[in-house]
């Protein structure tokens, strides 16, 4: 019980500091929606400074046979 609440509380104090620091604001790719997950699990980071933007993906190349 304990540990669930705590991990609550971890979780909501990471989407907290993500949104302030603005990796909610423009989730229309692939490397936001990564970004912001990775602001709210590692949020002790994004607090003091660091940043977890990804800037893009590499594209996966998928061949088909015809």
């Amino acid at each position: 019980m304990i540990k669930s609440l705590v991990t609550l509380v971890y979780l909501v104090v990471g989407v907290v500091i993500a949104h302030s620091h603005g990796y909610f604001h423009h989730l229309n790719g692939a490397s936001a929606i990564i970004s912001a997950i990775l602001a709210v699990v590692l949020w002790p980071v994004v607090l003091f400074g660091g940043s977890v933007h990804l800037n893009k993906l590499p594209k996966v190349k998928v061949k088909t046979k015809h």
